[in-house]
């Protein structure tokens, strides 16, 4: 399934995007490594029957990124980069009741009880942690602006390995009871049973057992000179996942006695939404050149050329 998810991403990469000139001469190495940088915001949407909601929180991180200049203005690459992400869940004017049994004893008969779990007229709040390895697989264009500065687009699949998957229960007052509805009574401050009284000082921590997320993205900005011996790539970026980050689901927020499920396990369907800021640094790479007589300019590699395949630089 990998394979061809990859295969299709290349594929749609090569032909949806257009060539507008033949190959032209080259004055540089069709090679482009860089180092990279993100800064942005990250959201978790989802579909649920509750009153779930996201707030965002931050994505940052770094690597490098090998691009290849396929024919003109068009090219292909890959990264090797490091995320961080963490954003919020709020879950609002939440209640729930689960009916079971009680038993007092080996020999007593189980009586009907309903567990109910109510959240006091105030929100529950996780905070979800992931970090990940990343393999961005995509393809780029590039529309020339003047010398050595480019409109860059590009977009393409990112296959990642999450290193760390955390929520922990932020904030909430939640209160969790006991009806016996055999005796019509209610049973109350017994934690043995889970059973707790506007509970505030709880925070539970779960792991995001998701291995892998693929997402979508798509970036455009400029690339222009920076420092002279340098070239500075500055983009905003969308991404989007193509899989669920937690597929664990659950019936109700708290498992009697004590278990913490989470609110992304109350969600059909959830997602990792992510947007901001790339930056990739790099060498320049593109020769100065002043023109002359009999030349030509070749707009790929923003240089000055001869028609005898020829330059005189500036720095003459």
């Amino acid at each position: 399934m990998k394979k061809n998810v990859l295969f299709i991403s290349l594929l749609l990469s090569l032909t949806l995007m257009p060539v507008w000139a033949q190959r032209p001469v080259q004055e540089h190495t069709p090679w482009d490594i860089r180092l990279t940088g993100t800064a942005g915001w990250a959201l978790l949407p989802s579909s649920a029957s509750y009153d779930i909601s996201s707030t965002p929180g931050n994505v940052y991180g770094g690597g490098i990124q090998i691009d290849y200049l396929i024919q003109n203005y068009f090219g292909a690459g890959m990264g090797f980069e490091y995320h961080r992400t963490t954003s919020s869940m709020v879950l609002s004017n939440y209640s729930a009741t689960l009916p079971g049994t009680l038993s007092s004893g080996a020999n007593s008969v189980p009586q009907n009880v309903e567990y109910q779990i109510i959240t006091n007229g105030t929100d529950v709040v996780d905070y979800v942690e992931m970090s990940s390895f990343d393999i961005p697989i995509y393809g780029y264009y590039k529309v020339p602006v003047r010398s050595n500065t480019f409109l860059d687009f590009r977009g393409g699949i990112q296959f990642s390995v999450q290193t760390k998957g955390t929520f922990t229960l932020q904030s909430g007052d939640i209160t969790t009871r006991l009806y016996n509805i055999d005796t019509d009574q209610l049973v109350m401050n017994n934690p043995q049973q889970g059973l707790f009284e506007n509970r505030t000082d709880w925070h539970p921590v779960r792991n995001v057992n998701t291995p892998f997320i693929n997402s979508a993205f798509a970036a455009a900005g400029l690339d222009f000179p920076f420092l002279r011996i340098l070239q500075l790539r500055v983009s905003g970026y969308l991404s989007y996942s193509l899989g669920q980050v937690y597929k664990q689901r659950e019936d109700a927020l708290i498992t009697r006695p004590n278990t913490y499920n989470g609110i992304l396990s109350l969600t059909d369907k959830n997602y990792l939404f992510t947007y901001g800021f790339k930056f990739a640094l790099g060498w320049n790479k593109y020769p100065k050149a002043a023109p002359m007589r009999g030349t030509e300019y070749n707009c790929a590699g923003c240089a000055w050329v001869k028609k005898e395949n020829t330059y005189r630089s500036r720095r003459r």
